[in-house]
């Protein structure tokens, strides 16, 4: 904007008055057609050559002022030539208008009523409503031929056969010019942030790492969107696909570029979002649902096959994400053609502005907080109406990625929802996502939920047998949430001071990850209640021969929850097995105690301590994670006898003395204030 705006300001203050004549305005609006038509053929590449930019860059924190740089820099190039001259066609237009001393006022209030007409009609008409016929090439086009009509009717009217010539010959050109290759549109470049085979190598190609097929693409209005399908892979051995009615295997959806989901990679994710609303929503029938953003439609798709759920309310601001959706039908469970569902398309936001109606559940399954806008979603504000519009024991499930984010942003999403919303379980629903179920009551799953005929297959093959199953699943208890949702140093995301926005970019150019289990410090406790029941549902699993495992998730890409279990059988056999390396036991028994899936082994941190001696161990690390054990119950005298023994063994230099004990006087200050 601040060069679009720049460069017409630019342009308009290079008008010279010497320069003032019909045949120089006629000029200047056939550079513009010419310049705008070189846009039109370069703008296809921008995507890829932005990615060479990009990938040329190291993902640190110094780079993403550099690359933001750069960007700006990238696009000056390309726009400021074309809006320059755009800039010189309205002083151009006043100043060869006929006027005199006495209309000098109602003259320029004509040119400005008529460029605001204008304006409107091209913003209104063009800009929004010719959408829905044509795509964004061709509304290109379609501008840039009114462009040349202006220049040919000037240049008639003033009878310069040269500059008529010129126009028609530009014209002919547009009509020759192929329509945009929209590949780099269909799946974005700008997440890859890593060197490519096709990188560096032809600056006019535009290579195709989908392999899905495009089943359908359409720019909108407020975005373009595309559907790409995946062949069926799966035969009877490996499984029953989970939508047998569909041609594919799965189907994925991209907006602008960026995926927003996959109909069987993300089925976990949006299977859960809805369920676990369902298995937390108020104890009665005839539950009424909301669901923000539609996604695939899996989540209101779930809802609306409940028999208890009375109605869901879908809101989806993009009717291209809903036409996406009727397309396929089988990945939502005919949610359009679902009578229990309405779709509003409206932004969420200002739905709950308005709305006098009590939802019973409400399931936020919005995009990444870096994708301008959305962040508005996870702000302090849109949770106070959230509240507002639910019933007084309804429960809010927030869906939160793991990816392109950091843990400070983490925590002051926890920050911000808990300021509104005092209780809370969090759920790791794939791979790399997270469901907070919060509520303004405490919060108790109804479990003969779990049982319903609808779900039950899709629990089973996500391996989910019990209901107790999902404890597993659970990263950590509300005492720990709330811990962790104490941010002195974070504050708030609210809609006055949005730092999630500014975050939530940066670590997307930094690709920043979280492991929320690696958020919760060494030296917590958990309740004995939330222990023992994680513990008894893990006790099946461990006890599980390897192929037994294999066989919980016979559809094997939604299975994240089999990738889940392997890496805590892993580290339960790691643990128990004396041959390995005391660092390493004592690492894995750290993850075991942080997920809650064992009760502190005292026998075990004493052995530890003898073989630490013993075997004359000085690894700093060690000492730090076997203290923090210590910690986790109260152990405060123990442990700072432990590293006396320590020096004394003379396992510890004078500054490792000095901070240990620094760090058990910090831990006992931080857990006696809590």
């Amino acid at each position: 904007l601040s060069l679009f705006v720049g460069g017409l300001a630019v342009g308009s203050l290079s008008v010279k008055a010497h320069k003032i004549s019909p045949v120089f305005l006629i000029r200047q609006t056939l550079i513009t057609a010419a310049l705008l038509g070189l846009l039109f053929v370069l703008s296809p590449y921008w995507s890829i050559w932005i990615s060479h930019i990009r990938v040329s860059l190291l993902s640190i924190p110094s780079n993403y002022f550099v690359f933001k740089l750069v960007l700006y820099l990238f696009v000056a190039l390309c726009l400021l030539p074309a809006v320059f001259f755009m800039g010189r066609l309205l002083p151009l237009s006043y100043a060869l208008l006929k006027k005199n001393n006495d209309n000098y006022g109602a003259v320029c209030g004509y040119l400005y009523f008529f460029n605001t007409l204008g304006t409107v009609f091209g913003t209104v008409i063009i800009g929004y409503l010719a959408f829905y016929i044509f795509n964004l090439d061709e509304l290109f086009k379609i501008n840039l031929f009114l462009l040349i009509a202006l220049g040919l009717g000037c240049a008639f009217f003033e009878r310069k056969i040269f500059s008529a010539g010129l126009a028609v010959c530009l014209a002919v050109s547009l009509l020759l010019l192929p329509n945009w290759n929209r590949t780099g549109h269909h799946h974005g470049y700008f997440r890859i942030r890593q060197p490519q085979p096709y990188h560096f190598k032809k600056m006019f190609s535009l290579p195709n790492s989908n392999k899905g097929e495009v089943l359908f693409f359409e720019d909108g209005p407020n975005v373009s969107i595309t559907l790409t399908g995946f062949p069926k892979l799966l035969d009877d051995s490996e499984g029953k696909s989970l939508f047998p009615d569909s041609k594919y295997e799965s189907v994925s959806y991209s907006v602008n570029g960026k995926a927003i989901g996959n109909s069987i990679g993300d089925f976990s994710t949006v299977f859960l979002l809805s369920s676990l609303a369902y298995l937390y929503a108020p104890k009665r029938s005839q539950l009424s649902s909301a669901v923000l953003g539609l996604g695939m439609g899996t989540s209101a798709g779930v809802l609306a096959q409940l028999e208890k759920v009375k109605d869901v309310t879908v809101l989806e601001i993009a009717p291209e994400v809903v036409e996406n959706v009727r397309r396929s039908p089988a990945f939502s469970f005919g949610l359009l053609d679902n009578p229990k569902a309405k779709v509003i398309e409206q932004d969420g936001f200002k739905y709950f502005t308005k709305t006098k109606k009590k939802f019973d559940l409400i399931v936020s399954e919005t995009s990444n907080p870096w994708v301008v806008g959305v962040e508005n979603v996870f702000s302090y504000e849109f949770y106070e109406l959230a509240k507002q519009s639910l019933t007084d024991d309804g429960v809010l499930v927030q869906w939160v990625q793991l990816y392109s984010i950091d843990s400070g942003s983490l925590r002051l999403m926890f920050h911000t929802l808990k300021k509104v919303f005092p209780y809370s379980r969090v759920y790791r629903v794939g791979g790399s996502d997270l469901a907070i179920v919060a509520s303004s009551r405490p919060l108790e799953p109804k479990l003969s939920r779990f049982s319903d005929e609808f779900l039950s297959p899709y629990y089973s093959a996500l391996g989910f047998y019990e209901p107790e199953d999902l404890t597993l699943i659970q990263v950590f208890p509300e005492d720990i949430f709330s811990d962790l949702a104490q941010s002195k140093d974070f504050g708030l995301h609210t809609l006055i001071t949005p730092k999630l926005a500014y975050q939530g970019d940066k670590t997307f150019f930094l690709g920043q990850a979280v492991d929320p289990v690696y958020l919760v410090p060494d030296y917590f406790s958990h309740s004995s209640k939330s222990e023992d029941k994680k513990i008894k549902a893990f006790q099946k699993f461990a006890l599980m021969e390897e192929d037994e495992i294999k066989e919980i998730c016979k559809i094997k890409r939604i299975g994240f929850f089999c990738a889940l279990l392997t890496q805590m059988r892993a580290n339960k056999k790691a643990f128990e097995d004396k041959s390995k390396s005391p660092l390493l036991r004592l690492n894995s028994y750290a993850y075991l105690r942080k997920m809650g899936l064992a009760k502190q082994d005292q026998q075990f941190l004493d052995d530890l301590k003898k073989e630490i001696i013993e075997k004359k161990n000085k690894n700093r690390s060690i000492f730090l994670s076997y203290l923090s054990q210590l910690l986790s119950k109260g152990q405060y005298e123990q442990a700072r006898k432990d590293v006396r023994l320590f020096q004394k063994e003379k396992l510890l230099e004078e500054d490792a003395f000095s901070q240990l004990k620094e760090y058990i006087s910090k831990v006992e200050t931080e857990l006696s204030s809590k």
